[in-house]
């Protein structure tokens, strides 16, 4: 997990580039792409590895018949939040864009306006090298930073699919209509992961695109993450941190100079990560009920790791029993 700056200014970053241009390793780590368990274990799929865990797993492509050579790096963004005053409440949410990356609302006694979108860093020279991007995958981490005596109230999130109205999120209690809602005490945190709704989602699209989110009355173009809070404490007291993998294809202009590997189609690894995704829960607490308590917490498994990562097992999630 990257620290945040002294001077509390909001940072960002791409993870992995070679000059100003982020590079596509030559193929997932080997322990990711064969990895099996017991005697007739199950082959992880690199795709829902890093669909599961957007913040360990980089590199990693979407499996399907789009096999044009690209570059496959991670974006990072972090950023703090002051809850409003009356309620104690905010909404912040991730769109699977470069343009308009994150989501913040601005909250006057506890009346939401028109979000607030912010791109993804080294947004303008990113959207000169690269001529079309598609997010392979991507989570939402909100946290509690506050005084430990001030902690209180409580975190919502939700996946928002395509065509969600945003009127459903100008409140807290809103977001129960929207799938994978689920809500943790200020104490746990949590963490959201975003997935594909449908193949749409995994074409690839202009990176000037932005999600068309307008909560009056508008709908989204695309699936977004969103996280809600109420009953915090009026002050800087919320850090979210963003992890989001991409697979980009260079412009044709710059492809000389833009490191890319080529792509493999796996039907089978595709179909097999979207049948499990449909019933993988999205939404989990950071930290167990005991606030700086670590690990196991029931139905969720292992989930903190050293460092305060998520440790959530892949492989735990759908491999099979050895066979006696």
């Amino acid at each position: 997990m990257r620290a945040m700056s002294r001077g509390g200014a909001p940072p960002g970053r791409v993870v992995g580039a070679p000059a100003v241009a982020p590079a596509g390793p030559s193929g997932p780590p080997s322990n990711v792409r064969r990895k099996t368990v017991g005697r007739k274990g199950t082959q992880v799929v690199p795709y829902l590895a890093s669909l599961t865990n957007p913040c360990g797993l980089k590199g990693i492509k979407i499996p399907d018949d789009e096999m044009a050579p690209s570059s496959g790096f991670q974006t990072y963004t972090e950023y703090t939040l002051t809850p409003d005053a009356s309620t104690g409440s905010f909404v912040t949410g991730a769109s699977p864009t470069w343009h308009n990356h994150r989501l913040s609302w601005t909250n006057t006694n506890g009346v939401f306006t028109a979000p607030v979108g912010t791109d993804v860093a080294n947004y303008s020279t990113l959207s000169t090298l690269y001529s079309g991007i598609r997010c392979v995958s991507m989570c939402l981490k909100v946290q509690y930073i506050g005084v430990t005596n001030q902690m209180s109230g409580q975190m919502q999130a939700a996946w928002c699919p395509r065509n969600g109205s945003g009127n459903n999120i100008v409140a807290a209690a809103s977001l129960q209509g929207y799938p994978e809602y689920d809500s943790f005490p200020t104490t746990m945190g949590l963490e959201i992961l975003w997935k594909p709704q449908d193949s749409q989602d995994q074409e690839y699209q202009n990176p000037n695109a932005s999600p068309n989110f307008l909560p009056a009355g508008g709908t989204v173009s695309l699936p977004v993450i969103l996280v809600t809070g109420n009953g915090l404490p009026n002050t800087v007291c919320v850090r979210c941190q963003i992890y989001a993998n991409w697979e980009c294809i260079p412009q044709q202009s710059v492809a000389n100079f833009v490191q890319t590997t080529p792509s493999t189609a796996n039907p089978k690894q595709l179909a097999k990560a979207s049948k499990i995704m449909t019933a993988y829960k999205l939404v989990r607490p950071i930290l167990s009920a005991a606030a700086g308590a670590s690990s196991m917490i029931p139905g969720y498994g292992p989930i903190i790791a050293a460092g305060g990562s998520l440790a959530l097992s892949v492989a735990d999630f759908f491999t099979s029993r050895r066979r006696k």
